[in-house]
């Protein structure tokens, strides 16, 4: 949602530049990665501990994060 709402302020913007919209791109790969890395980690722990319903939910988390970082992948390399 992120990324959409700073594209939408980079094409409004009449300064905005390829290089720009490149770099937000790469901001937000960089983002989407660092929470992929938290929600391992948060799978980890939650393996630790051996409780189902936690380790499900951590799952979940976790897949939504890689999907969010992958959709994030397609926007830079476009």
């Amino acid at each position: 949602v992120r990324s959409r709402r700073q594209r939408q302020m980079c094409i409004r913007d009449s300064h905005c530049t390829d290089s720009r919209l490149q770099s937000q791109r790469e901001a937000d790969v960089r983002d989407k990665q660092s929470k992929v890395s938290e929600r391992e980690q948060e799978l980890k722990e939650a393996r630790a501990k051996g409780k189902q319903d936690k380790i499900d939910k951590a799952q979940r988390k976790l897949e939504e994060a890689q999907s969010e970082y992958n959709a994030a992948l397609v926007e830079l390399n476009r």
